[in-house]
């Protein structure tokens, strides 16, 4: 039986076309056909709220992953409409709660389930092209568990974390770079699995958590 997995694209204005695409790096198929098993099929959703039900309706899709790029708010990105990404990913959440699918949210779409659970944001600095390493919260030792990469111009603090939201990796001012659900089989990171600077511990870790929330 195929493993359909619906995937969210960010939305890139395009100068000199007076056009608004959705866009995926080709690397995500990469990514979820090593994370998932063999039969993975990912099908992009487009950011067309009206479409979205009948398309999840069609794809019947056994996972949701919501990816990066774009703020929520659009702050650096000007007219940029992230407001449509906004509600289809909303949709996507909505879909997979009603029929209780794994959701792997990675950067904006980690700070997006943040919001969709209630939970808040802040600006941080430093946190663009850079790699950075991640502790665990439990680790009394202060060992990094891995290195990861980094582009995001906002984090979550633990107390901005959601209620239902459980912090497993740390940055080293205490931004939560992974979180899982307390309940739902959903898992968050804030680094890009689809990007370099990523080491094998990483890799591996994620691994574990994608495993967890299929089994």
């Amino acid at each position: 039986m195929s493993f359909n997995v619906a995937i969210s694209q960010r939305i890139d204005m395009i100068e000199g076309y007076n056009e608004v695409r959705d866009s995926l790096d080709r690397e995500w198929y990469s990514v979820l056909q090593d994370l998932c098993p063999p039969e993975t099929n990912v099908f992009p959703v487009p950011n067309v709220e009206e479409l979205c039900v009948e398309f999840l309706r069609v794809i019947e899709p056994r996972m949701v992953v919501l990816t990066g790029g774009n703020d929520i708010f659009a702050t650096d990105e000007g007219s940029l409409p992230v407001g449509f990404r906004n509600a289809v990913e909303g949709q996507l959440l909505s879909y997979a709660v009603e029929h209780k699918l794994p959701v792997f949210a990675v950067c904006r779409g980690f700070q997006f389930v943040n919001a969709y659970l209630k939970g808040e944001m802040h600006r941080v600095s430093g946190h663009v092209a850079s790699c950075h390493e991640l502790f665990s919260p439990s680790d009394r030792t202060g060992m990094p568990v891995c290195l990861v990469n980094s582009y995001h111009n906002f984090g979550v603090s633990t107390e901005e974390l959601a209620t239902d939201l459980l912090p497993v990796l740390l940055d080293c001012d205490g931004n939560v770079e992974a979180a899982i659900h307390d309940f739902l089989p959903w898992v968050g990171i804030m680094w890009h699995p689809e990007r370099k600077c990523r080491d094998r511990l990483a890799s591996d870790w994620l691994r574990d958590q994608i495993s967890g929330i299929l089994s």
